[in-house]
């Protein structure tokens, strides 16, 4: 009897020890519930709702009593909140890789609705207002996202950004259930990125051949005349495909590309003119031969003519003399 007496005690114990370190577990979760915020408690009330409504669960039990579905509902609750809020706020940074994780985030919430619903299913109408807040705010964002990343797509002259937004409203459009406008969308980003690939492949290609040029011509530059001259046809043509590639990389707004080639042209340019000044000094100075040498021949032949013709006037002078003698 004494053993079965002492068996009860130590049961009852066990139980209200794990009863308040539960208990303890359940005033944390809901403290930290109570502090939870995010920025995007102003633009989706829904998200406010879903912690409203988890508060509520607890509060309209007694404090000590935190059965274990109710506090494993809190944590989902909570980690939701969370996330949703890390989504929303990457969903407003300028770089598209954020705004990718942004839609996959939502992807995860999407999927957490549901962890949510089969977990208040216990609950049958109480928890309903919650699973329904969850829904809507997930559902709200999905749109908001979509509707966001098609109007970003619009407004960039970045090709591979209006790609990536493409993507990402068409993910968006299609989690959210608009299957006709994640279609267009996906039609869309396939369409430009097939141009763009293309597009630059020949840029690419362009800048390669006109590094080549120009790296071939630079050593030429302190050689001989005719090695000069071949270092000027190759940084001219070495100039008009920096500059074609150029064009295509403004045409898609590639920033890092376009400095590449500005680079490029500049040296290029630089180079040419320097060419171009010591090729005219060689021409001015040929010139200067030329026309000495000309000057000197025409010298040559003009006293050669005067020796001529004063020997034709001797021979006449002969002539004369010798008639006259007869």
């Amino acid at each position: 009897m004494r053993g079965l007496v002492a068996l009860a005690v130590c049961f009852s114990v066990v139980l209200l020890a794990s009863g308040g370190v539960h208990a303890q577990d359940c005033n944390e979760l809901v403290r930290q519930l109570r502090d939870a915020n995010s920025e995007a408690f102003n633009e989706y009330p829904q998200l406010n709702s879903v912690k409203q409504d988890i508060l509520l669960m607890f509060y309209s039990r007694e404090r000590g009593t935190c059965p274990e579905d109710l506090y494993s509902l809190g944590v989902l609750s909570k980690s939701f909140i969370e996330k949703f809020d890390t989504a929303y706020r990457l969903s407003r940074s300028p770089d598209p890789e954020d705004n990718a994780r942004a839609v996959e985030l939502a992807e995860e919430l999407k999927a957490e609705t549901a962890t949510i619903e089969e977990g208040a299913e216990s609950f049958d109408v109480e928890a309903e207002d919650l699973v329904n807040s969850a829904q809507q705010a997930v559902s709200a964002f999905l749109v908001n996202l979509a509707n966001s990343y098609a109007l970003e797509a619009g407004s960039t002259n970045q090709t591979k950004k209006v790609i990536a937004f493409y993507r990402q409203a068409g993910r968006a459009y299609e989690l959210a259930g608009s299957e006709l406008e994640a279609a267009s969308f996906k039609i869309k980003a396939q369409a430009l990125e097939e141009v763009y690939s293309r597009d630059m492949e020949t840029a690419d290609g362009l800048f390669r051949e006109a590094s080549a040029a120009y790296a071939t011509a630079a050593p030429l530059l302190r050689e001989g005349f005719f090695s000069r001259v071949t270092a000027y046809k190759l940084l001219r043509r070495s100039q008009l495909m920096a500059g074609d590639a150029l064009e295509i990389y403004e045409y898609h707004s590639e920033e890092e590309k376009i400095d590449q080639a500005q680079n490029l042209l500049g040296e290029i340019k630089q180079a040419r003119r320097l060419l171009v000044f010591q090729l005219a000094i060689y021409f001015a100075g040929l010139c200067i031969v030329i026309t000495l040498l000309a000057f000197y021949t025409i010298r040559v032949l003009k006293t050669w003519y005067n020796d001529s013709l004063d020997c034709s006037l001797g021979n006449e002078l002969v002539q004369v003399k010798g008639n006259e003698g007869y």
